[in-house]
Formats: C-alpha cells, sequence, structure tokens
C-alpha cells in the first residue's frame, strides 16, 4: 500500500488538514509561545527584535487564518495581515491596523532576507511605511526621533494584537 494511500484512509490529507481549524490554531499557539519566549531573551539575542517581529506576524497570521476557517472559508494563501483580519473579522483600531501593516512588511522579506529583493522595495519600506512609525520632533538645536508608541510594534502592542484576535476566536468556537 502506498502512502498516499494510508493517508487517505486515515484522512490524513493536504484538502483535509488545510481545512482543520485545529491544525491552524495550534500553529498560531506555538508560533505565539515562541514569541514570549523570544520577547523575554531579544536582549540576548543578535537580531532578536526582528526574529521577535516574525514569530508574531507568524503568529497572528495563523490564527486569523485559523478564524476564517472556522468560518468555513479557504485559509487565503498570503501573509497580507491587514487583509486577513478584514476577512476574519476581527475590528482593530487605526492604531492597530498600522501596526498590522508594519508586521505585515517585516515579515514579508525580513523573516527571510536581511533586506528586500528589489531597491524600490526597500525605500518604499524605509521612506513610507517604516516612517509612518516614527515621530520626529525638535526641541531647540536638538532632534529627537522615537518610535510611536501607539503604532509600533512593541512587546505590549503586539501582545494586544494577540488578545484581540485570540479573543475573536474564542467568540466564534462551537459551544
Amino acid at each position: 500500500m502506498e502512502r498516499k494511500e494510508i493517508r487517505e484512509i486515515t484522512g490524513y490529507t493536504f484538502a483535509n488538514q488545510r481545512s482543520k481549524q485545529e491544525s491552524w490554531y495550534y500553529s498560531a499557539i506555538s508560533f505565539h509561545e515562541g514569541a514570549s519566549i523570544l520577547a523575554q531573551h531579544k536582549d540576548s539575542i543578535q537580531g532578536g527584535t526582528r526574529v521577535f517581529l516574525v514569530n508574531v506576524a507568524l503568529s497572528l497570521e495563523l490564527l486569523l487564518k485559523a478564524i476564517i476557517v472556522v468560518k468555513g472559508e479557504s485559509a487565503p494563501p498570503n501573509h497580507k495581515l491587514r487583509s486577513l483580519a478584514d476577512k476574519a473579522g476581527v475590528d482593530f483600531t487605526e492604531s492597530q491596523k498600522a501596526t498590522l501593516e508594519l508586521l505585515e512588511e517585516i515579515f514579508k522579506w525580513s523573516g527571510r532576507y536581511p533586506v528586500p529583493n528589489k531597491a524600490s522595495d526597500w525605500d518604499t519600506y524605509y521612506d513610507q511605511i517604516f516612517e509612518r512609525h516614527v515621530i520626529r520632533e525638535r526641541v531647540g538645536n536638538t532632534s529627537l526621533t522615537r518610535s510611536n508608541p501607539e503604532t509600533f510594534p512593541s512587546v505590549e502592542n503586539c501582545d494586544e494584537l494577540w488578545t484581540i484576535t485570540n479573543q475573536r476566536w474564542a467568540e466564534i468556537q462551537p459551544h
């Protein structure tokens, strides 16, 4: 008997696993737990913040897709967090949507490469997307630059995104 036949008999098929909300949810949980551990140790890991943010983005993507699957739809084959949140019916504030935007962009290329594949994507990221999350002030002769505490993907903001999304998950679970 072929391995594929055994998988079909046991129900362990591509189509079955893709439509199982639990598969998506437990994957989301594992990446969320990984992000939590990385957050605790990010200062001792070279590039720890980036690794933390990639795990956050992936955990949110998987959780949003779990919600979409519970609703009886197929999980879209993309990493567009804002679009997935809309499709999942998760209500985020404008600041939280901005955080999702930055996480989406970080996940798009930073999780795989040190820089985007094209210079124009690099420029778009730094000159448009990243810049929206930076506050620049001038006080006398001093320039101050800091991250926007409302939109930058800090541990607190990422935890809030997870909490809201996980609450949506709990709301739509069959009882």
